[in-house]
């Protein structure tokens, strides 16, 4: 999908992100059209500081990321 995001910049000068904000007016729409040319690492590093930001501290989001990786995953983020 970065391959898309990088070859749509270069041909309309624009970024496939400024034109999904302009011309994509459902809120869910727009999230899920951006949220697809992340990699599941950029995805899990989003979401998990959106739910710390909220100011509620949305605990589940985390839960279910940590949760659902397998344990290298996991040992390979807690070594880092």
């Amino acid at each position: 999908m970065k391959i898309i995001a990088e070859e749509y910049k270069l041909k309309y000068t624009k970024t496939i992100f400024e034109e999904i904000n302009t011309y994509i007016t459902n809120k869910d729409t727009k999230n899920i059209l951006t949220l697809m040319f992340y990699n599941y690492y950029e995805l899990d590093a989003r979401t998990i500081h959106k739910a710390l930001k909220e100011g509620k501290r949305n605990e589940k989001p985390i839960v279910e990321i940590f949760a659902s990786r397998p344990s290298w995953f996991l040992q390979i983020v807690n070594e880092i």
